[in-house]
């Protein structure tokens, strides 16, 4: 799957599933880096209606990660209120941060509104 985009929910469900197991046997990952990855993997299996056990499993811990770690987050991404940003937010940009293209624009959008654009 490297150097390509999975295409389905099963393949992208599949990746995640091996990066969490990469996670949970390596020191490399952090915690928050799991728990993104976790949550992320619980929205793939709700889509999918796949494994709702693990996937309430996997939503608690990453949520729980992400209030204690919340407090690190800057206002901007807080005030979005998407819990995929705020992984991304507390994801260091040299291990794989991805700030999407909704955050962007609600950035812009803000950013735009407090210079006095109100767009």
């Amino acid at each position: 799957m490297r150097g390509r985009r999975a295409d389905s929910s099963g393949e992208r469900s599949e990746y995640f599933e091996r990066c969490v197991e990469t996670a949970n046997a390596s020191a490399a990952w952090t915690q928050e880096g799991l728990a993104r990855t976790q949550y992320r993997l619980s929205m793939l299996y709700e889509e999918a209606k796949k494994a709702p056990e693990l996937a309430a499993e996997y939503r608690k811990r990453s949520t729980d990660v992400l209030e204690q770690y919340r407090v690190y987050s800057t206002p901007w991404v807080l005030g979005v209120g998407d819990k995929l940003n705020e992984f991304d937010d507390l994801q260091p940009t040299d291990e794989g941060r991805f700030i999407g293209r909704s955050l962007l624009q609600e950035l812009w959008r803000r950013r735009e509104f407090e210079e006095g654009g109100h767009h």
